[in-house]
């Protein structure tokens, strides 16, 4: 119930808790699953849980969260793709189109 109405600003925080940027992917995964169970998990919500994640642990939060925002992700993927360099966005914009 702490979950229900979740902004990506709050997702962002929570992601911000974890400390060690190898852990980041499974707290991802954990929480997506309690937001999903209450709500709408959108690429607004992938892309705050991407900015508070060390850079090494970006691409595995992109691939935990953005499978689960459904019919959005086609429309908002750019949303994503922004908190990416150049260099990291092929890879990026490759588990997108894989999720739509």
């Amino acid at each position: 119930e702490a979950l229900n109405g979740l902004f990506p600003s709050d997702l962002e925080q929570l992601m911000q808790e974890v400390r060690f940027s190898m852990d980041q992917p499974q707290a991802a995964e954990l929480l997506v699953g309690a937001i999903i169970e209450q709500g709408v998990l959108t690429p607004h919500h992938v892309a705050a849980a991407v900015r508070a994640t060390a850079r090494l642990s970006r691409q595995d939060v992109v691939q935990k969260l953005a499978p689960h925002c459904g019919p959005a992700m086609a429309c908002h993927q750019d949303v994503i793709l922004q908190e990416f360099d150049n260099f990291d966005q092929p890879a990026v914009r490759r588990i997108l189109q894989n999720c739509s």
